[in-house]
């Protein structure tokens, strides 16, 4: 109860707070979707922004405004170059050493184990493994699964953290190596967060170690590690161009932080939409039409038209899962 908001009211007024500082800038950026959409030929309806036209347009104004070329940009991020850089800026944050264990016993071939030690006493702290790429039937997002907490067990001995980070990043292909997007990358320093936070754990008992903290604080070292993302330094020593192995120029890396920001008020309504969503269906009585419903507030809060005679709801996997 510790983390509850006590009342519905308390939510609606925060999701209600937000939205209204909000909804002006997805407007503006809704016309400015619009205004491209209005620009192509081959479209009829240029005065709605349909849930399948965002992703492009949006694509659209990066690369129009902020000259962002993902297809170009990866080429700089090959999957090893970047990762090493990621474990050199971890190293130096954290005064910590990272040596990955050879042949280890893992639940698929290519999955990596690594073991962590505090880089002045050479004190062993932990271990990560990483599952870096898709196949069938393996869990299809982004996450880290912490698989040992910390703990110091009744006779004064140590329990050191292992975790996992679980990700479907591109495959090496014959041609080319994994190549990111920036957005990939992005990816990458936030669960590698979440794994940092595990294996830096001290904590005295298991129920408090790792992300096991106040609610508010486990996103917390994710969101830190995503700054390197924007940082010109961390985005030299963390880029090599898998031909040339020349790093991100200075211009793409002022255009990579110019669009940090770009698209954020749509972004963040849509994550509003679903929460004055989730708070309609556990706090209205009676029945509910659901597809309708979902279909009015995204159209409402998100400024975004959804899919006609769809009900979004049954895809909604944080609710319905």
């Amino acid at each position: 109860d510790i983390r509850m908001a006590k009342n519905k009211e308390n939510v609606l007024n925060f999701l209600t707070d937000l939205r209204n500082r909000l909804t002006a800038g997805g407007l503006n950026e809704i016309e400015k979707l619009k205004k491209y959409k209005s620009e192509n030929p081959y479209e009829t309806e240029s005065d709605k922004i349909y849930s399948w036209d965002y992703l492009y347009y949006d694509r659209v104004v990066n690369e129009t405004e902020y000259q962002i070329d993902e297809t170009l940009i990866k080429d700089y991020f090959p999957f090893d170059v970047t990762f090493n850089g990621l474990l050199d800026i971890i190293q130096e944050t954290f005064g910590l050493k990272f040596e990955e264990q050879q042949n280890p016993e893992v639940w698929y071939h290519d999955v990596r184990l690594y073991n962590v030690f505090d880089a002045d006493s050479s004190a062993f702290v932990g271990q990560f493994y990483l599952d870096l790429f898709p196949r069938e039937g393996k869990y299809g997002h982004f996450a880290a699964f912490p698989l040992q907490p910390h703990y110091f067990k009744s006779d004064g001995t140590e329990q050191h953290p292992v975790s996992a980070m679980v990700c479907n990043f591109p495959k090496p292909t014959a041609n080319a190596p994994s190549l990111l997007k920036h957005s990939d990358v992005v990816t990458l320093f936030h669960e590698f967060g979440h794994l940092a936070h595990g294996f830096t754990s001290k904590a005295k008992y298991a129920r408090f170690s790792g992300t096991s903290v106040e609610r508010d604080f486990v996103e917390m070292p994710s969101q830190f590690m995503e700054n390197y993302c924007y940082e010109a330094e961390a985005l030299k020593r963390m880029s090599k161009h898998y031909k040339t192995g020349e790093p991100l120029p200075d211009d793409l890396i002022e255009k990579i932080i110019a669009a940090k920001n770009a698209g954020v008020a749509l972004f963040n309504l849509r994550q509003l939409f679903f929460g004055f969503f989730d708070m309609e269906c556990h706090t209205r009585k009676g029945k509910i039409d659901s597809g309708e419903l979902y279909s009015r507030l995204r159209k409402e809060i998100s400024l975004v038209e959804g899919n006609p005679n769809t009900n979004g709801a049954a895809s909604f996997g944080h609710l319905m899962g």
